[in-house]
């Protein structure tokens, strides 16, 4: 218990050498360290006062984190997820189509029932189909170029 009287009797002898005690009210510190933050750019997350509990003692806490890294981070990881939702509606919907009629025509081909000018007209629309896929495909891979690289970021 007596080494803890000395700690708190020297802590209290160098809070007086700063002059903290019974000087200005705690709202100045207040506003000072909200202008220290506006001048740094920094944002303040934390004022406290009075941490000790003992009635004898003023003075300001401030802590303060620059938080512009994190919410970059968090920005460019939504844009990239919207991206990739974007990206697999595509392929689950837009590229099924034509894989769809891709499979009934070859489907009509192998059977064999089709006259010639019909397997022309089938193998016609087979081409059609894969030039959608291919055109598609290129869609996605410029759509995948677009995604923002967070690995940057950090």
């Amino acid at each position: 218990m007596n080494g803890n009287k000395i700690i708190s009797s020297e802590r209290l002898r160098s809070l007086e050498s700063y002059e903290l005690m019974d000087s200005f009210p705690e709202s100045v510190y207040d506003d000072i360290t909200r202008l220290a933050a506006a001048i740094c750019n920094t944002p303040v997350s934390l004022i406290a006062s009075n941490q000790l509990n003992e009635p004898s003692i003023n003075g300001i806490v401030a802590n303060s984190r620059d938080v512009t890294d994190r919410k970059l981070y968090l920005k460019a990881t939504e844009e990239q997820n919207a991206k990739l939702k974007e990206i697999a509606w595509t392929q689950s919907h837009i590229v099924r189509a034509p894989v769809a009629r891709l499979m009934g025509l070859i489907n009509l081909v192998r059977e064999d029932v089709l006259e010639n000018e019909e397997k022309e007209l089938m193998l016609d629309n087979i081409i059609k189909s894969a030039d959608e896929i291919d055109a598609i495909i290129k869609q996605i891979v410029e759509s995948t170029a677009s995604v923002v690289n967070i690995e940057k970021i950090e």
